[in-house]
């Protein structure tokens, strides 16, 4: 399903997700790659792909809430679950 449902995050919920994930992901690796590098073109070309990728992930996570604002049958769906 691409919306939530009771009982399950729609495709498009988990998809903003992991993309988030992953890109937090290079976010560490690229900061640990940086430190180890001298000053340099090689150092600025790596903050300007960090930079890059933290405006990705700043984009995704306002998708992601626009996504679950239009999606309003279920916030979260282990809640009912556990209420059982």
């Amino acid at each position: 399903m691409i919306k939530n449902t009771t009982r399950r995050w729609g495709a498009i919920a988990q998809l903003f997700h992991w993309l988030i994930v992953i890109f937090i992901i290079a976010q560490f690796t690229l900061a640990t790659l940086f430190d180890d590098l001298p000053a340099g073109a090689k150092k600025l070309t790596l903050l300007s792909r960090h930079k890059s990728i933290g405006i990705t992930i700043l984009l995704l996570a306002l998708l992601r809430l626009l996504w679950r604002q239009s999606c309003r049958e279920r916030s979260n769906p282990t809640s009912a679950a556990s209420r059982r």
